[in-house]
């Protein structure tokens, strides 16, 4: 007799750890997935999409993501095709840059890819690190992209103009995005140019 209840007992522990290993295998399973699934926005790039060349998806974790003239980059709020990306020649002999400066056009087309209004965010821009300055040079033929408000489901084109360094190349040129909302959250958006 005995020996049945000391089975018992020991078969009764064994079935309680039992279910304590299996809540503990089952909390930490769910809490690992609320961490991999954190509500911060991240976003995408589309090598070449605006060119039509190859439409291959690079899904990126919150970090930089980088993009080149013919990317399209979704940032959970836009749609943003970079057009391209030229040094910018002032018609206007009036409005010329600084000395040993160029103007640099960065040209884009953001897609509101909600059904809310949305504003789009700032740039930074910088040549091998430093930081340039936006240039509001006369340019009346071309419509600026500046914390514009886009109601849902419709676009805007547009660019932004820096000064930047006469020898630097386009390729050393990075301009930074950040969203009007989630900047704090969200991945930081370098477009490059070529």
């Amino acid at each position: 007799m005995k020996n049945g209840f000391g089975f018992a007992l020991g078969c009764g522990f064994g079935i309680i750890i039992f279910f304590i290993v299996i809540a503990v295998i089952s909390t930490a399973a769910s809490s690992g997935s609320d961490s991999n699934s954190s509500s911060a926005p991240t976003a995408t790039v589309e090598s070449g999409v605006a060119s039509g060349a190859n439409e291959k998806t690079i899904e990126e974790t919150p970090q930089t993501i980088t993009a080149k003239p013919g990317d399209k980059v979704n940032d959970d709020h836009f749609d943003i095709y970079f057009l391209s990306c030229s040094e910018y020649i002032q018609s206007n002999s009036f409005s010329k840059p600084a000395d040993g400066k160029k103007y640099v056009k960065f040209d884009f087309t953001f897609k509101n890819i909600s059904d809310t209004d949305t504003t789009i965010g700032g740039f930074e821009c910088y040549s091998n690190n430093a930081k340039c300055e936006s240039s509001y040079v006369d340019s009346s033929d071309i419509p600026r992209l500046s914390y514009d408000r886009i109601s849902g489901g419709r676009e805007t084109s547009g660019s932004v103009i820096y000064e930047v360094p006469q020898d630097a190349a386009l390729s050393d040129i990075e301009l930074e995005y950040s969203g009007f909302f989630d900047n704090q959250k969200t991945d930081k958006i370098v477009f490059v140019g070529e």
